[in-house]
């Protein structure tokens, strides 16, 4: 099927950050830096358990550092970072 709108539709591109380089593991208490491009964008970040990072370092375009909260839950799983437009995207395994 085909429909056909008579509303134009404009497409943006997103305004994701992109991660290059970040630590595999972690401990509650460190300071996990991150690199990559548009990082500045972020402001929630959010790791498993749904606990989320209160205490930062530099954030900065390439680079942002956050303080892992003690009561995060230990084993795998991935970080979730939301930006200032309100887009998700989660770290690589």
């Amino acid at each position: 099927d085909v429909i056909v709108s008579a509303q134009p539709l404009t497409l943006l591109p997103s305004n994701i950050p992109n991660i290059t380089n970040m630590p595999s593991t972690i401990k509650p208490g460190q300071i996990l830096t991150i690199e990559g491009e548009k990082l500045d964008l972020f402001v929630d970040v959010i790791f498993p358990g749904d606990v989320k990072a209160t205490m930062f370092g530099i954030k900065s375009a390439t680079m942002l550092q956050v303080f892992v909260p003690a009561n995060v839950k230990r084993g795998f799983g991935t970080i979730k970072f939301i930006t200032n437009e309100n887009e998700m995207t989660e770290s690589p395994m």
